[in-house]
């Protein structure tokens, strides 16, 4: 169990180094160097790190998420209004 702990240690390690872009694989791998699952598994995330491009939401979408979020933040402020006035039982909202 020790085995297992140590090796999740070192990929949390190495995976938080590799958001930061500095991580690479063979620096972690000389930390267990008679381990053999380490090794393709540090290259794996090296792959996998090399292999992803950042992505970033457009205006558009984030624009139309607040605006629906807010608006459903409303509604639900509505019915709470509604239920309390209501004896808590609100009416179905109207769409």
């Amino acid at each position: 169990m020790a085995r297992k702990r140590l090796l999740t240690e070192i990929l949390a390690a190495h995976a938080d180094q590799i958001l930061q872009r500095r991580a690479r694989g063979e620096d972690y791998a000389r930390l267990l160097p008679d381990d053999e699952d380490l090794p393709p598994l540090l290259s794996l995330a090296d792959h996998v790190r090399d292999a992803l491009q950042p992505v970033a939401p457009s205006s558009a979408f984030t624009d139309q998420l607040q605006r629906d979020l807010m608006a459903a933040a409303h509604l639900k402020q509505h019915q709470r209004a509604e239920a309390a006035t209501h004896g808590g039982f609100a009416p179905p909202p109207l769409l």
